[in-house]
């Protein structure tokens, strides 16, 4: 699954990813993580204004739950949009 990814950060006791909510990207990556065990949330952040123009976001806030820290989080097949 090819993911359109805008940008993120991994400080291990947590971790965001942004998507582009018309592409569902989001919410499809947030299942697949709570399936592993990963505490997730999903917020809509609105318009944004990105490198590729003006785009509707949403931030996934993931927590480690079952697992240690989020360093180990599994990689999609991610395509980075946004510099």
């Amino acid at each position: 699954m090819l993911l359109a990814y805008y940008g993120g950060l991994n400080a291990g006791d947590f971790a965001q990813e942004t998507y582009e909510t018309t592409s569902r990207d989001a919410s499809r990556r947030s299942r697949a993580l709570r399936k592993l065990g990963y505490e997730v949330m999903v917020r809509k952040l609105g318009w944004r204004m990105t490198g590729v123009g003006k785009v509707r976001l949403t931030l996934l806030a993931i927590r480690p739950g079952a697992h240690e820290h989020t360093f180990d989080l599994p990689m999609a097949d991610i395509q980075r949009v946004s510099p």
